[in-house]
């Protein structure tokens, strides 16, 4: 149990990261899509992509760092921006046993990354607080879920 819970909440992380990235590039400047738009497209050509492209690594790795329909590059940034959001949560949720303070931390460590994100590249100029508002209560149910699965692993380890 212990492992299939820790390998859910590793998942889930990267669940987070593919997220995360369409989350904070909607929050910057240039982009006014939506934060509850759950389509993403190709920033060149605007083809929206299918659920198995929006996997991001191995999406980037299986298509060449290029988009499968222009063609055009994914800057590469890009792949360590989803890798990082990705692995460092992960490590921390290993390293601190799969704890409550593990979600804790990553929670914040998640939501201070974004802002500090958002203030290096630049808000966007319409509805940035009502985008920044929805971007952290979507957050909220994928939280929940990996604090269940927490729970689940501290009732394991406790039996």
């Amino acid at each position: 149990m212990y492992t299939i819970a820790g390998i859910a909440i590793i998942l889930s992380y990267y669940v987070i990261g593919a997220y995360a990235t369409t989350d904070i590039i909607r929050l910057t400047g240039g982009n006014e899509l939506s934060v509850l738009e759950s389509s993403c497209y190709c920033p060149i050509c605007h083809h929206r992509l299918k659920l198995t492209e929006q996997l991001p690594i191995f999406s980037y790795l299986f298509h060449r760092g290029r988009c499968a329909y222009c063609n055009s590059v994914i800057p590469l940034r890009e792949l360590l921006f989803e890798i990082t959001i990705f692995a460092i949560p992960s490590v921390i949720a290993f390293v601190l046993s799969f704890s409550y303070t593990a979600l804790l931390v990553n929670i914040i460590l998640y939501e201070t990354f974004k802002l500090v994100y958002i203030c290096i590249k630049g808000k966007r100029s319409q509805n940035f607080g009502k985008n920044l508002v929805l971007s952290v209560l979507t957050n909220i149910p994928v939280f929940l879920i990996q604090a269940f699965i927490y729970f689940l692993i501290t009732l394991e380890t406790h039996q």
